[in-house]
C-alpha cells in the first residue's frame, strides 16, 4: 500500500476560492472519509486527485512511493452511470470488455475470459446481486444499481478507489 500526499493544492471557480494550501496525506490501506455540506469541495478534492478537470487548480498529487497516482485508481461516481442497454454483467465487466482486442463477430462485443467472468460473478455474489447477472438496470432498484456501480468500480481492481457519493 502506498500514501497519497497532496501538496499545496488550491481550487478556484472564478472569484471563489473553494480551498487553498491544502496540504493532506491519505494514508494507504484505510478508508478516508471527506464529510461536509454541499459546494465546500469534496468532489473537487476527489477529482483533483484523479487527474479529472475540476475548476482553476494548483498543487500536486503524488504517491509516497514515488510513482504516478494515475492508472492506479478505480472511480465511481455520484450517479451509478450504468449503460441501459448493457445487463449487469456487462455493465460491471465494461472495462475489461473496452480493453480487450478480440471482437466476437456477430455481436460486436469483446469477448471476455473465463477468468474475467468468474472474477465478475464473485463480486457480483459479495455485493448480493449474484441473481441479477443477466437483468438490464431498468429493472433494478436504485440501492441495487449503486451496488452494480460499486461492482463495476471494484471489478477495476486498483489499489485506490474513490467514490463520490451523495447521501
Amino acid at each position: 500500500m502506498f500514501d497519497v500526499i497532496i501538496r499545496q493544492a488550491s481550487l478556484r471557480f472564478g472569484s471563489h476560492c473553494v480551498f487553498k494550501d491544502l496540504n493532506l496525506t491519505l494514508k494507504g490501506g484505510q478508508w478516508t472519509c471527506l464529510l461536509g455540506g454541499s459546494g465546500v469541495g469534496k468532489t473537487s478534492l476527489l477529482r483533483l486527485i484523479a487527474g479529472l478537470p475540476a475548476g482553476k487548480t494548483t498543487g500536486e498529487v503524488v504517491c509516497q512511493d514515488g510513482f504516478s497516482v494515475h492508472h492506479r485508481i478505480a472511480w465511481m461516481a455520484q450517479q451509478d452511470l450504468l449503460l441501459p442497454w448493457f445487463s449487469v454483467l456487462e455493465n460491471i465487466t465494461l472495462g475489461q470488455r473496452l480493453r480487450r482486442n478480440l471482437t466476437d463477430v456477430f455481436t460486436r462485443r469483446p469477448l471476455l475470459s473465463a477468468e474475467v467472468q468468474e472474477r465478475a460473478m464473485s463480486i457480483l455474489a459479495k455485493v448480493g446481486l449474484s441473481e441479477k447477472a443477466q437483468v438490464l438496470p431498468q429493472h433494478l432498484s436504485g440501492g441495487q444499481r449503486q451496488r452494480v456501480a460499486l461492482a463495476r468500480t471494484l471489478m477495476e481492481n486498483r489499489p485506490l478507489v474513490l467514490m463520490d457519493k451523495r447521501y
